[in-house]
């Protein structure tokens, strides 16, 4: 139970990560492509720095370092998958 819910908990706080970077991606676009990259550029960065530091410190008692891990690569691989299919020609933005 303890590699679920550390899994789902990855899961969840990338995804939410990850819906929250493209409205400031978007937002920051709208103003300037270059400050768009940027943006996109740093919460990236935010991102893998910030999982890399809850791994590193991270208890055996209150987390599962595999299964939060685990979370976090299926919602990166879901992400990935859904820009791919955003970015084909004739989606809808």
């Amino acid at each position: 139970m303890h590699f679920v819910l550390s899994f789902l908990a990855g899961l969840v706080i990338a995804g939410g990560f990850f819906v929250g970077s493209v409205v400031l991606v978007r937002r920051a676009g709208k103003v300037s492509p270059a400050l768009g990259f940027v943006v996109a550029a740093l919460t990236y960065t935010v991102l893998i720095v910030g999982f890399a530091v809850v791994l590193a410190v991270a208890s055996a008692a209150v987390l599962s370092k595999w299964g939060f891990a685990g979370g976090l690569c299926i919602a990166a691989v879901m992400w990935i998958i859904m820009q791919i299919y955003a970015a084909r020609p004739g989606a809808k933005q």
